[in-house]
């Protein structure tokens, strides 16, 4: 058998193969028509009881019922693993870039049919209050199954191009790498209304695709500029008011946190912070909580960016009131500590912005800790993030301050282990006390460096024991503090 599989190896032609097969699967009437199934949905919705509705019966419908059980549909992934051994043994560079720019046009196709189709508009969290019952049975499903196998697909053939790319020094040269990382993010821009619908982490083959991608890029700070000017939203500064625009926004956002290190200071501030802005507002509505976090996660990539630290130290005030304005109503507790944590470590040396403004920690564990003195003790409602679940605002404040510790410069840990610990006693919950209480001793005994665990042992053991377990009163017994003494 192994025989001959060589013998195949050496009669096929993969490099005039490939195109026969991306053909087949994304331009034939058989396959995937280019995408121009999306456009003849729109001709039959209409508006029923107030709802959108897709009837059943409608010939759009029974079209693509048609289509999904056409034989090439039913091996549609035989047809992707054969395109994927094309590109494993292709031999000519060009044939890789042919096919890519044949998958790219079919992406860019497919995003402007789904934009016509007036599905594109509903988001997926409010179709129950939009979208007609027997549409969201019957009909919808079949669409999205088949948009599903034109990710799947496509992925697992991404997926063997980039594997290649990563072992072969040719396709990952300064030529061919960044070129083919570039178009291949362009690609995933495309399908992202499919991948925004399913989570981005649905599955482990595209993580490898995108994240390739993205760190093949990062190595060429240039070619990393010139993506991110394409692939940012077209009026900074404003939410768009289309769905599609907003879910492509969401791709920008996302893919940008990964370049804020490399691209430069200047297009950070004039390009990725004016189209992040408009999402930092709290109270967005529900649909667009992603891209509220992760314009939170943008602006802590760029706080971070040693080649933006003169641009992370000015912009850090706006955002650290953007935070607390923010939460608890919009800003989950775990990204508020993630926050806060970041940017304590950012301020601190030996970053960048410490050396600017070497006294930019104590003023923002100040403000830290002022706001953990006056906030609410009322358990937070509605968390999405269930490790917080019956915490409350001044709770998260302190676990903010608690995480901050490991960052923090050798004589400002030393300054603020002695606040902390009396910010811990102000807990009246026995429950978030006790949470606290072990978190405080977790970083204490197991998260700091050797330099900063000497001065944690000798505050503790002069007094700070006292102050974290038991406070201004000593109670003859408190449960869950055993394994500290």
């Amino acid at each position: 058998m192994q025989s001959l599989s060589r013998k195949a190896k050496e009669v096929i032609n993969y490099d005039a193969l490939l195109p026969v097969v991306i053909k087949s699967i994304y331009y034939s009437r058989e396959g995937f028509q280019s995408g121009y199934f999306l456009s003849t949905i729109d001709h039959d919705i209409m508006d029923f009881e107030g709802k959108l509705a897709w009837p059943s019966k409608s010939n759009s419908f029974l079209e693509l019922q048609n289509r999904s059980g056409r034989p090439m549909f039913a091996a549609m992934s035989g047809l992707a693993r054969l395109a994927a051994a094309s590109i494993r043994h292709a031999e000519e560079p060009a044939v890789l870039h042919a096919f890519l720019e044949s998958l790219l046009n079919f992406s860019q196709i497919l995003t402007a049919q789904w934009k016509m189709n007036g599905l594109s508009e509903i988001p997926m969290s409010e179709e129950a209050n939009l979208v007609d019952e027997d549409s969201l049975k019957a009909t919808i499903p079949v669409v999205w199954q088949i948009l599903k196998s034109i990710l799947f697909a496509s992925t697992l053939i991404l997926q063997e191009l980039m594997s290649r790319v990563a072992e072969s020094p040719t396709l990952c040269d300064s030529e061919n790498g960044p070129m083919i990382s570039s178009k291949v993010l362009h690609v995933l821009r495309g399908f992202y209304f499919i991948t925004s619908r399913l989570g981005p982490n649905a599955f482990s083959s595209y993580n490898f695709v995108y994240f390739a991608a993205i760190d093949i890029l990062s190595t060429y700070p240039l070619q990393a500029e010139r993506v991110i000017k394409e692939i940012a939203p077209k009026e900074a500064g404003s939410i768009p008011k289309k769905l599609p625009d907003r879910i492509l926004d969401l791709f920008f956002l996302n893919t940008v946190e990964h370049f804020a290190s490399t691209v430069s200071q200047v297009v950070n501030e004039d390009l990725v912070i004016p189209s992040t802005s408009p999402y930092l507002t709290p109270g967005l509505e529900p649909s667009l909580h992603s891209h509220f976090e992760s314009a939170h996660s943008v602006m802590l990539s760029i706080i971070s960016a040693p080649l933006s630290a003169d641009l992370g130290s000015r912009i850090l005030p706006f955002y650290i009131e953007s935070a607390f304005e923010a939460f608890p109503t919009s800003l989950s507790a775990r990204q508020f500590r993630l926050a806060f944590g970041t940017i304590i470590r950012e301020c601190s040396p030996p970053q960048p912005i410490s050396k600017l403004q070497p006294h930019l920690t104590d003023v923002i564990l100040e403000i830290l800790c002022e706001r953990a003195a006056r906030a609410s003790t009322v358990p937070l409602p509605n968390l999405v993030d269930e490790g917080a679940v019956g915490l409350s605002e001044k709770d998260v404040c302190i676990l903010a301050l608690i995480d901050g510790l490991p960052s923090m410069q050798v004589n400002a840990m030393e300054r603020w282990l002695e606040p902390t610990a009396e910010l811990l006693d102000t807990v009246e919950n026995p429950g978030s006390k006790l949470r606290i209480r072990e978190r405080f001793w977790d970083i204490l005994s197991s998260e700091l460096d050797v330099e900063r665990a000497e001065v944690a042992v000798k505050w503790w053991t002069m007094g700070g024991r006292e102050k974290v377990l038991f406070g201004k009163e000593k109670p003859e017994g408190i449960e869950g503090v055993r394994s500290m003494l």
